[in-house]
């Protein structure tokens, strides 16, 4: 579905955060990826989305080449992106929020989304939500709003920067059992960007890691996730 061929980007050309990135993630797989802060994680989405300054190699999603599109070209192509942090628009109610997503959907199209969101996200089917500025919504419901905003936008595949930062940790089991969810519902094909280690070892199919810029897969037995995990604690 997604496939990564020798990818390089920084933010400097030459001074690279990541280099000679090769990943294929298939159809319908959970990928979690792993790293230290400043690893080049949310670089990688970046990069995946075109939205790094400098970048080299190429990016083929299923089967075409999309390493020239444009960030909106990308997402009209089926690839969504939750931003680290939850981004929404704090100004606007949680409704024109939605309709900002859905922007360039015809109206029945976006009614008949918006009805399908509303089934993973519970919060939306209130309507005095819907009417509220989204900066007196909680944290953890900007962030399912700001899931919302993706899910919107009917992507195939969805690229999820460290979701759960920031959050409760009953938060955190609300915005991963919508994932699930979701997931199982649409056949999605999921890459997660996490910190939460016990999160996405439970959660992802496969596991890699981001060091000395290049990709590891990991072994995910109980004893090597241990191992990780104390060492993210200690480290």
């Amino acid at each position: 579905m997604l496939e990564l061929q020798n990818i390089q980007a920084g933010y400097r050309k030459g001074h690279w955060i990541i280099d000679g990135i090769n990943l294929t993630v298939g159809k319908g797989e959970t990928l979690g990826v792993i790293g230290k802060n400043g690893s080049g994680k949310s670089t990688l989405a970046k990069a995946i989305m075109n939205m790094a300054p400098q970048r080299e190699g190429q990016i083929l999603f299923n089967g075409k080449n999309i390493t020239r599109y444009t960030t909106p070209k990308i997402t009209k192509e089926g690839i969504g992106y939750f931003m680290q942090g939850g981004e929404v628009f704090p100004n606007l109610t949680t409704r024109d929020n939605l309709v900002f997503a859905g922007r360039e959907q015809k109206k029945h199209d976006f009614t008949a989304r918006l009805k399908q969101v509303k089934s993973y996200i519970a919060f939306l089917r209130h309507e005095d939500k819907l009417n509220l500025k989204a900066s007196y919504l909680s944290g953890g419901e900007k962030h399912q709003l700001a899931l919302a905003m993706v899910l919107i936008q009917n992507p195939t595949f969805i690229i999820l920067d460290e979701p759960s930062a920031g959050l409760s940790m009953s938060n955190v089991k609300l915005l991963y059992e919508t994932l699930d969810k979701i997931r199982q519902a649409e056949e999605m094909t999921l890459l997660v960007i996490e910190q939460n280690l016990p999160k996405v070892f439970e959660f992802a199919g496969r596991i890699i890691r981001i060091r000395n810029k290049h990709l590891e897969l990991l072994d995910t037995s109980q004893k090597e996730k241990e191992i990780l995990i104390n060492e993210f604690i200690t480290n």
